[in-house]
C-alpha cells in the first residue's frame, strides 16, 4: 500500500532529483503542495499526476543542451576510448 502523502524530501527521492528542484516545481504551479499539521506535503494523486503528465521522450533528437561535445584529439601513446569512432 502507498502513502497518502509525501515529504518534500520523499518527493525528491522518489524523482531522482534535489528539494530545491522541489521548490521550483512548486514555486511555478507545475507540482501542487498542500501544508498538513504544520508539514508541506504532496499527495500521492498529485505526484502520480505530476509524472503521468511529463513529455514522452522523442527518439533520435538530441537531449543535449548547447552545443555537442567535441572530442578531445589523442595525446601521443593514448588509446581511443571504447565506442569513440
Amino acid at each position: 500500500m502507498s502513502a497518502l502523502v509525501y515529504s518534500l524530501k520523499d518527493v525528491a527521492d522518489k524523482l531522482g532529483c534535489g528539494l530545491s528542484k522541489i521548490y521550483t516545481l512548486i514555486e511555478t504551479k507545475k507540482l501542487d503542495a498542500r501544508r498538513m499539521l504544520g508539514r508541506t506535503v504532496v499527495t500521492n494523486d498529485e505526484l502520480q499526476r505530476f509524472i503521468a503528465d511529463l513529455p514522452p521522450v522523442e527518439l533520435g533528437k538530441s537531449h543535449l543542451k548547447g552545443k555537442p561535445r567535441k572530442d578531445k584529439p589523442l595525446r601521443a601513446g593514448e588509446q581511443p576510448r571504447r565506442g569513440a569512432a
